[in-house]
């Protein structure tokens, strides 16, 4: 639409300049400035392609960045599931050889002596 009514501005302008309502100068001068605004325009997109483009690198960045953190997490998650797991299977050993132990001390202080003395 911006386009055919720059092209129609444009013929108008020649127009008036073949009807002789405007000069050769004028003619130039009117038909620049609508290319003039159309440059600037064309100008302020290329530089809101280039930011955009900018933003969605650094999006993409972003994003790698957090799938990186996620599988540390995940990582250091199981690694933290499978120290528990050693943990409460240690501890449930030494729960048992205290059991015996004191199974031990209980035998041996019925004989009257102690197993360790």
């Amino acid at each position: 639409m911006v386009h055919s009514e720059n092209s129609k501005m444009i013929n108008d302008y020649i127009d008036l300049y073949q009807n002789g309502k405007i000069t050769l100068e004028g003619l130039w001068y009117n038909i620049q400035t609508p290319l003039h605004i159309l440059f600037q325009k064309e100008e302020r997109l290329q530089v809101q392609e280039k930011r955009n483009q900018e933003q969605e690198k650094r999006i993409q960045e972003q994003k790698r960045d957090i799938d990186i953190r996620n599988t540390e997490y995940k990582q250091k998650e199981s690694a933290l599931a499978h120290f528990v797991h050693f943990g409460n299977s240690l501890k449930g050993e030494i729960i048992e050889l205290k059991k015996q132990l004191d199974t031990l001390k209980k035998e041996r202080s019925k004989n009257g002596w102690f197993w360790w003395s």
